[in-house]
């Protein structure tokens, strides 16, 4: 497996921190953060604060609104790095993100788990060992 093209092909699409745990010949799992932009966490307070009644900043507002929008938007945008590297590669693949914590909310940590075809491995199975 190209580890290390995956590993540029990932930092050049702007996740960060991108680094292997694991690499054998036919699978791999990498660690890699999704860091917010500004615009994204203007737009997530500005969504919650729209949606919601709770007071801004509030348990309720975090768990509720701001947290699940900050979510969607990385899960989304490095689904769709990740899918295009591994399509690249032509490697099967499952990705696991970490909680998001209410009080370091500037970025989300994921592990990603990836392999030849004829890996004959459970992708789930894996990532759990490194979660």
């Amino acid at each position: 497996m190209n580890i290390s093209g995956i590993v540029i092909m990932l930092e050049e699409n702007g996740l960060t921190e991108v680094s292997e745990i694991l690499s054998l010949s036919d699978h791999s799992v990498i660690e890699f953060f999704y860091d917010f932009d500004i615009d994204e966490l203007k737009a997530a307070r500005a969504y919650a604060n729209e949606e919601s009644d709770a007071e801004e900043d509030s348990i309720e507002w975090k768990r509720e609104y701001y947290i699940p929008y900050l979510l969607d938007i990385a899960k989304d945008n490095s689904e769709a790095i990740v899918e295009e590297a591994m399509d690249e590669f032509e490697l099967e693949w499952k990705l696991e993100d970490s909680t998001l914590d209410a009080n370091e909310n500037k970025y989300l940590r994921f592990v990603l788990a990836c392999a030849k075809e004829e890996y004959i491995g459970d992708l789930e199975e894996l990532l759990n060992d490194y979660l």
